[in-house]
């Protein structure tokens, strides 16, 4: 059989990882890092040694010219593909004779009776006694018989061992990976129409997970993952079957100790969503009556010590099942009668109760800006338009008198009365000079006809505040390069950097030797910190220097440049090593 062979190139590979993985990646093809090659039609496996204990496991599907999909069993997930998968793709790129050729696994089982097939199975499991709880969990497709549950329950066990054996940051990824060997068998059983035992399975592992859940470091929500598709799952078990009351019981029992868990406990982490909605959706009324009970008997331990949240969150189950039985005014009530403050300002704004809703929210908001200006908001959209600006204006004594003066100037800007929202985009400059505010007042002052006696008045006010950033931000946007470069030698602090390059790249055409000294002095800084990265740095930057000295005919100034730079700085290799690689 002629060997297959999909045209990637080491450029499909970079295209698809960060410049860091495909470094480190091509360091482990040249070490000998990938192994155990295999290719199956268009997919690559192999195992990559690593960081870990074990190698990671590691395939990648090649479509003609490009490549499909990749999986890999090591933690990495900040972009692109990771080193392990460089390093089995270069591999491939280089040596493809390495793979070894095999058939299609549906290929290599047809081709086998069931006595073969038996005995290969006996030979896998002396070889691999661990391989005893895949061929426990295998269930035919369409049974209609209870499963072995014993069997699945050891491997959820197995699942959540994981979390003490694996690296602690990373092992909630490995609990999540063999539950997963329980989640699809369910999703099979689910798509042949057997949501009994789906049903089983996926109220198992969220049974049984969410009650471990504490223990477990789930930072990136993998196994919050698992759970959700658990009680999706359990959703469409509900929809497409006829449980019993008991077993609907029992479903219902678990969603919701998974939302309260995560309400209650958690602190709202999308522990297993949508786990709530499912149990608002699906409940019958009867069913209802204790749902509701245990969540009113969680709203009274409910903690209010430092968050209301919990409480908002209990009583939305209870408003939301009241919404979907079209029952919208008592809705509003039960939030009248229980919510916390912000719900019922919010509610009583929608009935059209403004002077009530401010009170509440003068008493209880205080000087929380988010809230603030969503209320302000929530007023404005109800056509409470006087109100809301009152209510703001009230608040400009406060420690974010910043925000509220923003948001006075850009509701009166919107609503036309362009005079007060002047007024309001000074008073907001002259407390929080930005480059922002000065692009507001030139909108406004434009249509008022009066920017430029605006502009004198902005520019002072900018440099008694000592605004450097912002006063170069305005030149370097009206293109007067020469006073952005006068500003410079102002700046202090992190930002500095930027804006220097910024006014260097602006000033190569009209003031090239400015720019050809920011460069340089930019270099210097960097070479001065030492590293790779750093020295890459400044190569870019001196790839620059070169260019507008090339544009000016000054080769010569050039080449003094670079030859004090390498003979300053005999010992860095690695700083000729970059100069070198930017054709310097």
């Amino acid at each position: 059989m002629a060997r297959k062979q999909p045209r990637i190139t080491e450029k499909t590979i970079r295209g698809l990882s960060s410049e860091k993985s495909f470094d480190r990646g091509m360091r482990y093809f040249k070490q000998g890092a990938v192994f155990d090659l295999v290719q199956q039609e268009n997919t690559l496996r192999g195992n990559c040694a690593g960081s870990g204990y074990e190698p990671y496991r590691v395939s990648a599907t090649l479509g003609a010219n490009d490549v499909e999909s990749t999986t890999c069993t090591c933690p990495y997930d900040w972009g692109g593909i990771c080193k392990h998968t460089v390093a089995l793709l270069l591999h491939w790129v280089h040596q493809p004779d390495d793979f070894l050729e095999m058939a299609s696994l549906d290929d290599v089982l047809a081709g086998k009776n069931r006595d073969e097939l038996a005995a290969a199975v006996k030979d896998m499991v002396n070889y691999d006694p661990d391989l005893m709880r895949f061929l426990e969990m295998a269930v035919q497709p369409g049974r209609k018989t209870p499963i072995n549950l014993e069997a699945f329950k050891r491997q959820i066990d197995y699942a959540l061992r994981q979390a003490d054996y694996d690296d602690y940051y990373y092992g909630a990824q490995s609990v999540a990976r063999e539950l997963t060997q329980v989640l699809d068998a369910a999703n099979r059983l689910l798509e042949n129409g057997d949501w009994a035992n789906a049903g089983v399975l996926f109220n198992l592992i969220l049974s049984e997970v969410v009650s471990q859940y504490d223990e477990l470091y789930d930072e990136d929500g993998d196994v919050s993952v698992v759970l959700q598709s658990c009680a999706e799952g359990l959703d469409a078990c509900f929809t497409q079957g006829t449980p019993d009351a008991d077993t609907r019981r029992q479903w219902l029992t678990t969603l919701l100790g998974a939302e309260l868990k995560d309400i209650v406990e958690m602190g709202g982490i999308d522990l297993a969503p949508p786990a709530g909605e499912v149990v608002v959706r699906q409940a019958t009324r009867d069913e209802w009556i204790w749902i509701e009970a245990r969540i009113r008997a969680a709203i009274k331990k409910a903690d209010h010590q430092y968050s209301d949240w919990p409480m908002e969150a209990l009583i939305g189950l209870l408003t939301e099942r009241l919404q979907f039985e079209g029952h919208e005014a008592e809705a509003d009530a039960l939030i009248l009668e229980l919510g916390s403050p912000r719900q019922q300002a919010f509610t009583l704004v929608g009935q059209g109760k403004v002077d009530e809703a401010v009170a509440i929210a003068r008493r209880n908001f205080g000087d929380l800006p988010g809230l603030v200006i969503n209320f302000a908001d929530a007023l404005v959209a109800a056509g409470a338009v006087h109100a809301a600006q009152d209510y703001v204006a009230g608040l400009l004594t406060t420690r974010n008198r910043a925000s509220y003066l923003k948001w006075l100037a850009k509701h009166t800007q919107s609503s036309g009365n362009l005079s007060l929202s002047l007024d309001w985009w000074r008073q907001s400059l002259d407390e929080s000079p930005s480059f922002e505010t000065v692009q507001a007042i030139r909108e406004v002052g434009r249509q008022l006809n009066s920017w430029e006696k605006e502009r004198l008045h902005v520019i002072q006010t900018l440099e008694q505040k000592q605004a450097w950033p912002a006063l170069i931000e305005l030149a370097l946007d009206e293109n007067e390069i020469a006073q952005a470069l006068n500003l410079l030698p102002k700046l202090r602090g992190w930002h500095s950097s930027n804006y220097n390059l910024r006014v260097a790249k602006a000033a190569e055409s009209d003031h090239p030797q400015a720019a050809v000294n920011i460069y340089l002095r930019q270099a210097e800084s960097l070479i001065s910190i030492r590293g790779r990265g750093n020295y890459q740095e400044a190569a870019k930057l001196l790839v620059r220097v070169k260019q507008l000295y090339n544009a000016q005919n000054q080769t010569a100034e050039w080449e003094t440049i670079i030859n004090d730079i390498r003979s300053d700085n005999p010992r860095l290799r690695a700083l000729h090593d970059e100069l070198k690689k930017a054709g310097l």
